[in-house]
């Protein structure tokens, strides 16, 4: 050993005391540093890991560098501690006794040393202090003249009673000793240390005084380490932890933070959530749940930065590396990237227009189904306010239409089908333009979101990618290249056909976990709003997820961010940190006691980075029951070496050319490109026009206006290549395309 190494306790939980904390440290020696004129109390020690521990009990220090402020004088005492023999009531055992800090508030600097009792050594000792007591004589002879008698009496002899001073403090080392033994590593031998100054006389009184000394020397020493080798090597009577306690002392300026001590539980299941974080439980095992258990509806809320994706990203790998689970993330942010190279999974950035994949494929039997609820979802999460249910009726009349024909329709025929029935049920069309209701014109404005999704070449076409392939595979779907006016409905669209495939499977996966959604900010699709569509169908849902084997995994920044009944149903919760006016609500959502439900509410304002409240069902012979909860330390989940990340692949898209057969008339000025609705470009009008950007194989409305209305003439083009206009004909025919490119 070279040094030691000191570091300042600034924070301790507010249910540990000197004896559990003794307790805890059995195998480690240190010492304590008190400094009585800053009120600090430093621990050094000479094995790092001592630290390690200390840190997953919840105690945090600060290193110090450097430890040589004490006088080279030491007054060393060898102490064991007092027992109060009148102690008769429990009760008395837990007030705590006045320390060092609180009777001197200036002074020496003071250091106590706690060197583990080594057990052979312990033998030894015991086994003298035996042979000591068993030599001490019954009988005792004094000269007279000794005692001032007159010398005729010789001598007096008096017998020793059992409770001589010497007997009962041999007896009392003797006691310590056997109970050091039985206790074996919780163990001490206690020496302390004081700076001989003027106003050091206080103090060795006060040692003197609260504990057996045993000797009682001054020694000189340079420093900390060589006092540390010194007194480690004298002899000294070992402890107990609960005796050792009393003699050591910690600072009153000392933080204590708030915490509860849980119930460490029995590891029943096979996906790890976490260690208990309570420091009598620092070297416990991870605590296991049942995978089944999963179908029972998760939640797991955190504001940003303190680790609810890592639990979610451990949790998720490990149920997914267990086998046999179709699983399906949606993250609206790049957290989950690399994720999936670890355990085989595909991720799919959304974001990329290299990919094709058709939102309004229903992949499963029926068609029916899949088209009610993503009319619900779509309805939810596209900001109709008060007209959600007249756009539900109308995406449900051109669903009706649409799905009759393919289960894979073209989404810009789903799009036309929703315009006519939006026509149909709140417009009024006239000679030369349609009139659209207030109710039409909200339900429109409301689809825009969508309508501008179906605009990207990634979601334009029919087929691509089969979602049933990628569920079964394991699939992260990348949001983060979306815009967040556009999260929304995507999740809907990604829900939706998780639903559909759910829809399909029995209703005896009551104790089977055969497909898990792990959904991010949740709160985009399920809001706080008891009454939204799509709330309101969650709450059915996950009623049914739990007779079908489905588990729903919801992450969100704050346990407010999600409808009180979704959290109730949810039966696994794993709440980091809350912002201070959610705090209250996420502690009601865990069953604690009513007596803990202050501090509770306190700790969920200030958990550290990776601590989590947890409340989670136990699996046993007599059924499901829900566990205590506890306060875990989340696991760490890491990332193997990622590969770089694929840049999108980029198709030129030629652009799309128009030919007029004919001369242009001299009241034509602009041209104008429809697509769904939306005008994507305009141009001076010319007897050929280069269109840039439009999908290949869609068709576009071109507009050739005029100075008046009469004078305005629509027609029809194709996409991505040379289309020919012959102006002498009808301008409701369509135009003709020239050739490909």
């Amino acid at each position: 050993m070279t040094s030691l190494n000191l570091s300042l306790l600034t924070s301790i939980p507010d249910y540990i005391d000197a004896e559990s904390l003794l307790h805890s440290m059995g195998n480690y020696p240190f010492a304590l540093r008190h400094d009585l004129r800053s009120g600090v109390t430093g621990i050094a020690c000479e094995d790092q890991s001592l630290y390690k521990m200390l840190s997953g009990m919840g105690i945090t220090s600060r290193q110090e560098a450097g430890y040589t402020s004490f006088n080279r004088s030491i007054t060393c005492f060898q102490v064991m501690a007092r027992e109060d023999a009148n102690k008769t009531r429990r009760d008395e055992s837990e007030v705590r006794r006045p320390g060092i800090y609180d009777l001197f508030n200036n002074g020496p600097e003071v250091i106590s040393f706690f060197f583990p009792a080594d057990p052979v050594r312990s033998m030894h000792i015991k086994a003298e202090i035996e042979r000591r007591i068993s030599g001490i004589s019954v009988r005792s002879t004094t000269d007279a003249a000794a005692l001032g008698l007159p010398s005729r009496h010789g001598s007096v002899h008096a017998d020793l009673y059992y409770g001589s001073d010497r007997k009962k403090l041999l007896f009392s080392m003797l006691d310590s000793v056997n109970q050091s033994i039985l206790s074996r590593h919780s163990s001490y031998r206690v020496c302390i240390a004081v700076e001989n100054t003027d106003d050091s006389a206080g103090i060795c009184a006060y040692i003197r005084s609260n504990s057996v000394v045993l000797t009682e020397s001054i020694v000189n020493s340079p420093d900390l380490t060589s006092l540390y080798l010194y007194l480690f090597q004298c002899e000294g009577i070992p402890m107990p932890h609960s005796s050792a306690s009393k003699l050591l002392w910690l600072s009153n300026r000392i933080k204590r933070s708030k915490s509860i001590a849980s119930k460490v539980p029995l590891i029943n299941g096979n996906i790890s959530i976490g260690k208990p974080a309570s420091p009598n439980a620092h070297n416990a095992g991870p605590i296991g749940v049942e995978r089944s258990t999963f179908n029972l509806g998760t939640m797991i809320s955190g504001v940003p930065g303190t680790g609810k994706t890592l639990s979610a990203k451990s949790i998720t790998s490990q149920i997914y590396a267990s086998g046999g689970v179709f699983t399906m993330v949606i993250s609206p942010t790049s957290e989950w990237n690399g994720f999936c190279e670890d355990g085989g999974m595909r991720t799919i950035d959304l974001s990329n227009p290299s990919i094709r994949l058709n939102l309004f494929r229903c992949e499963s039997r029926s068609a029916h189904a899949f088209y009610e609820d993503l009319s619900t979802l779509i309805a939810s999460a596209s900001n109709a306010g008060p007209y959600r249910n007249s756009l539900e009726k109308c995406l449900l009349s051109a669903f009706t239409k649409a799905y009759s024909r393919s289960h894979d329709p073209d989404p810009e025929e789903v799009y036309n089908e929703i315009e006519d029935a939006v026509v149909e049920q709140h417009a009024t069309k006239t000679a030369t333009s349609i009139k659209y209701t207030k109710h039409g014109e909200n339900i429109r404005s409301s689809l825009e979101n969508m309508r501008h999704l179906l605009m990207k070449p990634q979601f334009a076409y029919a087929g691509g990618i089969s979602m049933r392939s990628c569920m079964r595979t394991g699939v992260v779907f990348d949001l983060s290249g979306i815009s967040n006016s556009m999260k929304p409905i995507l999740y809907a669209f990604l829900l939706n056909q998780a639903y559909s495939m759910a829809g399909e499977f029995d209703v005896y996966g009551d104790n089977e976990l055969r497909m898990l959604l792990c959904v991010e900010e949740a709160h985009l699709i399920f809001g706080d709003d008891e009454d939204t569509a799509a709330t309101s169908d969650l709450r059915q849902r996950i009623q049914d997820f739990r007779k079908k084997g489905i588990g729903l995994m919801l992450i969100t920044h704050n346990a407010i961010d999600i409808s009180q009944s979704i959290r109730q149903l949810c039966q696994l919760k794993l709440y980091f940190r809350q912002s201070p006016d959610a705090a209250k609500h996420a502690a009601n959502d865990l069953p604690f006691g009513e007596a803990e439900k202050d501090d509770v509410i306190g700790m969920l304002k200030t958990l550290p980075q990776g601590t989590c409240a947890a409340n989670y069902i136990e699996v046993s012979d007599a059924g499901k029951s829900p566990a205590d909860p506890i306060f875990l330390k989340a696991p760490e989940f890491y990332h193997k070496a990622q590969k770089p990340m694929e840049r999108a692949r980029k198709f030129p898209v030629p652009d799309t050319i128009v030919r007029f057969e004919g001369a242009l008339p001299d009241k034509a000025h602009r041209v104008e490109v429809r697509y769904l609705g939306e005008k994507v470009h305009s141009d001076n009008a010319g007897d050929e026009i280069s269109i840039p950007g439009l999908l290949k194989g869609k068709t576009y409305k071109f507009v050739l206006r005029g100075d008046k209305k009469r004078d305005t003439h629509e027609f029809t083009i194709t996409g991505g290549i040379e289309n020919s206009i012959a102006l002498a004909q009808s301008p409701a025919e369509a135009a003709k395309p020239a050739s490909s490119v």
